[in-house]
This record gives structure tokens, C-alpha cells and sequence, in this order.
């Protein structure tokens, strides 16, 4: 069994996490679960965790929720689509969902913002299919069509 020194974790730094700039960004389901919001309407939800997969910040993460409510149909379906999903089942419960989303891509455009504890975050918008979109652009650098 480890020991640790106690002492040394308590005067460890905090963990920082910078959002990630704003924009289009190339996105696979490393992980997706399904649960019931806080909310006071306790919802079925999909929390989905999301890796960057390709530019300058390849391997960070971001987390998005689907709501299972009828007025949140038309962000489900935007994400299914964009991920060229395969989920076609009539009934399908939430944990199905969730195991049937896991290594699915996406292009997203990332929007930075802030918790409900106030830490930065990067929240997901406008799903599209990766075929769709130019390759992410990289901060900083011109584009080679601009030469």
C-alpha cells in the first residue's frame, strides 16, 4: 500500500483550467453517461464527456448535456446528425443512448464560459458534421490559402 504526505498535497497548487478559446473544434465521445439533472424537474439527462482530437489543444476536455426533454429534441437530433449516428432504435432508454454515443465525432464550436461555480469552462454549440467543416484553424498561424 502507498503512503502520502499529506503536507505536501495540502501546499500543492490548486488545479487551473483555462477555457479553451473560442472556436470550431473537432470532438469525439470519450465517455457519456446518463443520470437526472438537479434541477428541480429532475430530467433524464446524457452528460457527455468530449476529447479534442486534432490542433493546438488536442486531448483537452469539454462536457456537454443532453436534456431527454421534448423541447430539447432538436439539439439531440442536431448532435445525432452532425455524428453521422447510427442510434435508430423506436425505444431506447437513457443508458442506451449513452453506450451508443461513445466514440462518435463532432464538430463543435466552442464558446468560452463560466460554471455555476464561476470556473471557466468551454461549452459546446452548433454541432456539425466533421466532413462539413475546414480543419480547425490554429491560433496564431495564417491560413496557407491566404499565401
Amino acid at each position: 500500500m502507498n503512503t502520502y504526505n499529506l503536507k505536501e498535497i495540502k501546499n500543492s497548487p490548486d488545479a487551473s483550467f483555462e477555457a479553451i478559446p473560442e472556436g470550431r473544434y473537432n470532438l469525439e465521445v470519450a465517455d457519456a453517461t446518463a443520470g437526472i439533472s438537479k434541477s428541480e424537474a429532475k430530467n433524464e439527462i446524457i452528460n457527455i464527456k468530449f476529447k479534442i482530437i486534432d490542433g493546438d489543444f488536442k486531448g483537452r476536455v469539454v462536457w456537454d448535456t443532453l436534456t431527454l426533454t421534448k423541447a430539447s429534441y432538436w439539439k439531440i437530433k442536431r448532435f445525432l446528425l452532425a455524428a453521422n449516428s447510427t442510434l435508430e432504435d423506436e425505444k431506447i432508454n437513457p443508458e442506451g443512448i449513452a453506450m451508443g454515443i461513445i466514440g462518435l465525432k463532432v464538430s463543435a464550436f466552442l464558446e468560452p464560459g463560466n460554471d455555476n461555480n464561476g470556473n471557466p469552462r468551454s461549452n459546446p454549440r452548433e454541432y456539425q458534421s466533421i466532413e462539413t467543416v475546414a480543419p480547425p484553424a490554429t491560433p496564431g498561424k495564417k491560413s496557407s490559402l491566404l499565401k
